[in-house]
């Protein structure tokens, strides 16, 4: 009898076993699928927007290597752990950033691993932009970013300071398109203007998890 349990005990973890790996790689194809997907798009608009290969192979490592760091975050975690929203935002920045005044304020939030791709993506175009045109070419630039929340959405406000603003470059360019698509997908929410020295964007999220509160700058 004894041995009877000891082996259906065996079997039912055996099997529970097979279940969580299942899962695992199920998500792990979904992932790769989106992951493929996004690149397949990006090759597609990029191409046309691009006058020169080197031009369009240069945009398109940066944007594939912003999205490679972005899922490096997960490979501490478990397949399915999200990631924290100020974590990913610091991760897509360093990179562009140099000795001007960047802080990360406010809430933070957990993004779920189906909206990683899209959202670095969004957070990469952004920086970009801010590097050519915004308050990252600038050393006397500043750039804040603030979480916080409208009822049960995430929102991420994106302020830019610095002398001379005036145009923030192409607006209807391949990176536009991307933030567009990005967007969409997301089922987010895009607003935003320019005015007195200020450039501002906001991005309302939904179907992200908000945590405790984290007033301290990155």
């Amino acid at each position: 009898r004894f041995v009877h349990a000891a082996l259906l005990r065996q079997g039912m973890g055996a099997a529970h076993r097979v279940d969580a790996t299942f899962e695992i790689a199920r998500e792990l194809f979904h992932r790769i699928k989106n992951l493929f997907a996004v690149v397949g798009a990006m090759i597609g608009i990029s191409h046309r927007e691009s006058e020169t290969v080197e031009e369009f192979a240069g945009d398109l490592k940066r944007r594939i290597d912003a999205m490679g760091r972005a899922h490096a975050l997960t490979q501490q975690r478990r397949v399915d752990e999200p990631v924290g929203l100020r974590e990913l935002i610091d991760v897509v920045l360093r990179p562009a950033r140099s000795n001007q005044d960047v802080r990360i304020l406010g809430d933070d939030a957990m993004v779920p691993t189906g909206k990683i791709t899209s959202l670095a993506l969004i957070l990469h175009e952004w920086a970009t932009n801010a590097t050519k045109y915004g308050a990252l070419s600038d050393e006397g630039g500043e750039l804040l970013v603030e979480i916080g929340h409208e009822g049960d959405k995430v929102l991420v406000s994106w302020v830019e300071k610095m002398d001379g603003i005036t145009d923030k470059g192409p607006s209807a360019g391949f990176g536009t398109r991307l933030v567009e698509a990005s967007v969409r997908q997301l089922d987010a929410k895009l607003d935003g203007g320019q005015g007195d020295g200020e450039f501002r964007r906001k991005l309302l999220l939904n179907g992200l998890a908000r945590t405790a509160n984290a007033e301290n700058p990155a």
